[in-house]
């Protein structure tokens, strides 16, 4: 809270980070009060969950870590829309270091919602190729965008230099998409986020993206 009269927001949104201020008390206030910001990248804080701290009224410092740039710190202006990295401890690693192709992918579950993801290729692969699902825990977690996806265990980088795609999926169950989306595995873990799962491998499969034999 800023000066007891504006409150900063941040949280996950789809693979990304939002950032919001808004007044404290809606009274008299209206839409033109509020400022956001949607970030194609993870904001690191306590307890692995987005954070920002404040420096003025729509200015923030933040650890900023998207698929291309390592972490670093940062000066984030939500009235200027803009970014400005403060330190730039990584670049050795961001120019020295091939990166493998990431994208985002979305595909359509049986029951037709839309499931999003990404999904990590080596670095100059023949098609199709093994892939490896790293599954998140939860509740209410997710993969984001960042230059090491799957930060918990490290997994998926190391997987894709050995030739495999990585496919990191946000299934029923995840953060990002709004309460309902996340509550729809409660009393039904494994069955609905199951199946979200499995119909990106046979996406991937029927875009010839994936080998069938060997997920």
């Amino acid at each position: 809270v800023i000066d007891g009269n504006r409150t900063w927001y941040t949280g996950w949104s789809d693979r990304g980070t939002f950032i919001t201020v808004a007044p404290t008390s809606a009274a008299g206030s209206t839409d033109d009060d509020v400022v956001s910001m949607q970030l194609d990248a993870t904001l690191h804080g306590r307890d692995a969950q987005p954070s920002v701290t404040p420096l003025s009224e729509q200015r923030c410092l933040v650890v900023i870590d998207d698929v291309g740039a390592p972490p670093e710190v940062a000066v984030v202006d939500l009235a200027a829309g803009s970014v400005r990295r403060l330190t730039h401890f990584n670049a050795q690693i961001a120019d020295t270091i091939e990166r493998p192709s990431e994208r985002a992918v979305s595909w359509q579950a049986p029951d037709g919602e839309e499931i999003h993801g990404g999904l990590i290729v080596p670095p100059g692969a023949d098609q199709p190729v093994p892939l490896i699902v790293i599954v998140h825990g939860g509740p209410t977690w997710l993969w984001s965008m960042a230059y090491s996806p799957a930060e918990t265990n490290q997994l998926a980088l190391p997987f894709v230099a050995a030739g495999a795609a990585v496919l990191l999926a946000n299934p029923r169950g995840s953060s990002g998409r709004g309460t309902d989306y996340a509550d729809a595995v409660a009393g039904r873990l494994g069955e609905i986020d199951a199946s979200d799962l499995v119909s990106g491998i046979d996406q991937l499969v029927a875009d010839n993206v994936v080998d069938p034999e060997r997920v």
